[in-house]
């Protein structure tokens, strides 16, 4: 059988949120960070979320970019709403780079 601890011991397993908070803190994130949530169907429920949400209170998902109509035709294929989410991340990372460019002397 499989066993949870044994897989996390051998570094298998994604990072909870609690310890994805704290990789970012350690990083040097500052708490008015946004940050997308790709997967905002968290393993647990939200209560999963509270560590989280409380060092990272910007916290946006797709849910928070789209509207109900704008998602609607999607909730049907997990392979185009993780698109979405591949889309957002892309026009984020670009965002960042321009204002990154715009900033240099």
């Amino acid at each position: 059988s499989i066993s949870p601890m044994n897989l996390r011991k051998k570094g298998r397993c994604p990072l909870t949120p609690e310890e994805a908070a704290l990789v970012l803190a350690g990083l040097g994130f500052k708490q008015e960070t946004y940050i997308y949530l790709a997967g905002s169907h968290i393993y647990g429920g939200n209560s999963r979320m509270e560590a989280f949400n409380r060092l990272y209170p910007n916290v946006v998902t797709k849910e928070n970019l789209l509207t109900t109509t704008e998602l609607a035709p999607f909730r049907n294929f997990s392979s185009q709403v993780w698109l979405l989410d591949l889309v957002h991340l892309w026009i984020l990372i670009h965002i960042v780079k321009v204002f990154t460019i715009q900033s240099c002397p």
